[in-house]
């Protein structure tokens, strides 16, 4: 998986590189953060298709942020 290839590569469990932009520690992002992550932390191995499916996955609260927890 690519949580597996970020924790491998990069020593970085996923929750800890999305916290980065969670200043409020709520476990929420914003659309535009969470695309922002996972292309600085995939660019090598993820197509822009895979980054809209993968977006496509995500769990949105009330306000349309991301569950990233």
């Amino acid at each position: 998986s690519m949580f597996a290839v970020l924790e491998k590569n990069l020593g970085t469990k996923p929750e800890e590189a999305f916290a980065l932009y969670d200043k409020n520690n709520t476990g929420l992002c914003t659309e535009a953060e969470f695309r922002r992550i996972i292309s600085v932390l995939f660019r090598e191995v993820m197509s822009d298709g895979d980054e809209d499916f993968v977006v496509h996955l995500t769990v949105r609260n009330h306000e349309a942020k991301i569950k990233y927890r």
